[in-house]
């Protein structure tokens, strides 16, 4: 009697919101049969790929004539809601689990002499792993090159000085190009590595430093910016002070403009690495996100001061920065916060380990808080395209109608 290993797995990208899986059948004397690997476009089915990718190696080896298989998979929740129903015929599936999947492979099983579903861990398992990662090589060499053919567009939008109709990245010939900070289709670890890499790489040239603070003191803001020459000496401190309720945006990039026009022209600087405490607009200038277009004046006048520069970098210093006396304090307990947060890929690898049940509550309230955040934030971007004079007029019209005529706007509205 010939028995054959089914051996699956899948994988799930956040950032991508994609997922797919993938595996391999192997002889009983390790001869393999056939691999496959797959993306699920049904977005329901994104997170049940263990499933899908057993049902796609059952589908296979019967079209191989295989009549006796044993399925090994690393999900051991999975593996035991599969023994429960073939070796305890116990059919009690929750509708979350996605009740047709399971009915699939029972189907699928009437097809075979005899079926086994044993869990392997997951360090014995890499190889169907790597399978269900394939798919996304391809789809992150298309991902890289539209993100390309993004930043390619939004550089000649900013050459030529015409505000676009729609979102761009901030772009300009000098700025060194770092597709991995966004990339959808590599987990952190990854992503982390590849960031640090051409960090590491930068270091081999020649960069004058500017780092940008921003803090509030008094009712008043307070932008420094700190100029280290190439041996990473401090050699001047520019300071600017402007009125709280005024647009620290437009502040922060006039300030930033101004800086690089004089280094460039009465320091003869020509590299120049780039980092800021301000993380709000950090994402813009190191190409994480599309600009606002009401701030497009703003990042205009700055793309405007970097004409002249051969290397601009927009990145992390490679030193350790001396905070000022007022927000030292603040800064350094980020910088310890930051250490110890896990992002959204972290966290899920972490929950999918053998660990304790106290742990999995702990990763499981992290990723859930991850998604709330998210999904608020998501909210807000969409409330931003909303005329937002429209839903106050709505809410007080609902207000008034209960009877609520104490209003604090109601005199500025047409009630």
């Amino acid at each position: 009697m010939q028995i054959y290993k089914l051996y699956s797995d899948g994988n799930y990208f956040p950032k991508a919101k994609k997922s797919g899986f993938g595996g391999y059948i192997e002889s009983q004397n390790g001869e393999v049969l056939v691999e496959y690997t797959e993306q699920i476009k049904e977005s329901k089915y994104l997170y049940n790929f263990e499933l899908l990718g057993i049902i796609r190696g059952l589908q296979l080896a019967k079209n191989k004539n295989i009549e006796h298989i044993i399925s090994y998979c690393d999900d051991k929740n999975i593996v035991i809601k599969l023994k429960e129903i073939f070796e305890k015929n116990n059919y009690n599936i929750s509708p979350n689990l996605k009740v047709e999947l399971f009915d699939e492979i029972i189907e699928l099983s009437k097809l075979f002499k005899s079926i086994r579903f044993e869990y392997i861990p997951r360090d014995q398992n890499k190889y169907a792993d790597s399978l269900s990662r394939r798919y996304a090589a391809l789809m992150e060499e298309n991902f890289l090159r539209k993100y390309n053919a993004e930043l390619d567009y939004s550089q000649k939008k900013f050459e030529n000085g015409i505000k676009p109709n729609k979102r761009i990245f901030f772009c300009h010939p000098s700025i060194i190009r770092n597709s991995h900070k966004i990339n959808p289709y590599l987990v952190a670890s990854i992503r982390n590595k590849r960031i640090r890499k051409l960090s590491r790489e930068q270091q081999n040239f020649e960069y004058s430093y500017l780092f940008n603070e921003i803090f509030s003191k008094n009712g008043q803001m307070f932008i420094r910016c700190f100029y280290y020459d190439k041996k990473q000496q401090l050699k001047k401190v520019f300071e600017k002070i402007f009125d709280v309720s005024e647009s620290h945006t437009t502040h922060f990039c006039d300030f930033l403009s101004d800086n690089l026009k004089i280094l460039k022209e009465k320091n003869n600087v020509r590299n120049i690495w780039i980092s800021s405490n301000y993380r709000a607009i950090n994402v813009f200038f190191e190409q994480k996100r599309k600009l606002p277009n009401e701030q497009w004046e703003n990042f205009l006048n700055v793309y405007k001061s970097l004409n002249g520069f051969d290397k601009v970098f927009f990145h992390n210093l490679p030193f350790e920065h001396q905070f000022s006396p007022e927000i030292v304090l603040t800064e350094n307990a980020k910088k310890k916060l930051d250490k110890e947060i896990l992002n959204l890929d972290e966290l899920i690898v972490r929950l999918s380990e053998n660990i304790s049940d106290k742990e999995k509550n702990k990763y499981f309230g992290a990723i859930i808080r991850h998604q709330l955040r998210n999904y608020k934030a998501k909210l807000e971007r969409e409330l931003e395209k909303i005329e937002i004079y429209e839903i106050i007029n709505e809410t007080v019209a609902s207000l008034i109608a209960k009877g609520c005529t104490n209003l604090p706007i109601k005199q500025k509205l047409n009630y």
